[in-house]
C-alpha cells in the first residue's frame, strides 16, 4: 500500500476530506491530493503534522509498519484539534527543548492554515460587497 493509499485510508476511518485535513494542518489542498496520488511527498515538519493531527505513526504512514495509531502525547480530538495531553514542568532536557521547538513549529503551521482560512472569508466578503455596491449604483440609476 502506497503513502496516499495510507492518507486514504486513515480519511475514511476518521471521516475527513482533503479539503479539511489540509485546512487543519496549513496546507493547500492540491498539496495533499499530490501526496495522496504519488506526485509528491510531504517533508518531515509536514509529515509530523499530519501525522499528529490524525494520530497516526509517521512510520506507518511512510513505510505501512508498525503500529497505526499513535500512543504518545499528543490526541486528536472530537473537535479536529490537536491538543498536548503530556505534562509540562519539571527540569528542561534538550531533548524536551526540542519537542517544544517541534511542537511550536506545528501551532504555527495550523495557524497558518487558520489565517489562510480567514483570508478566503475576506475575500469573499468583499467579493459579495463589491457586487451589492455595483447592484446599488444599477437600482440608482433607474
Amino acid at each position: 500500500m502506497t503513502l496516499g493509499k495510507r492518507i486514504e485510508e486513515i480519511m475514511q476511518v476518521k471521516g475527513y476530506t482533503k479539503n479539511f485535513i489540509a485546512n487543519k494542518i496549513g496546507i493547500h489542498p492540491s498539496t495533499l491530493n499530490n501526496w495522496i496520488i504519488g506526485k509528491t511527498t510531504p517533508d518531515s515538519l509536514k509529515l509530523d503534522v499530519l501525522s499528529d493531527f490524525l494520530s497516526v505513526n509517521t512510520n506507518w504512514i511512510l513505510t505501512g509498519e508498525g503500529e497505526m495509531i499513535k500512543s504518545g502525547d499528543v490526541n486528536l480530538k472530537g473537535d479536529g484539534n490537536i491538543a498536548n495531553t503530556g505534562s509540562i514542568g519539571g527540569g528542561v532536557s534538550s531533548n524536551s527543548s526540542n519537542e517544544k521547538v517541534v511542537e511550536l513549529e506545528k501551532e504555527v503551521i495550523k495557524l497558518r492554515g487558520e489565517v489562510a482560512m480567514r483570508d478566503e472569508t475576506i475575500k469573499g466578503l468583499r467579493n459579495e460587497l463589491a457586487v451589492r455596491k455595483e447592484m446599488i449604483d444599477f437600482l440608482q440609476k433607474k
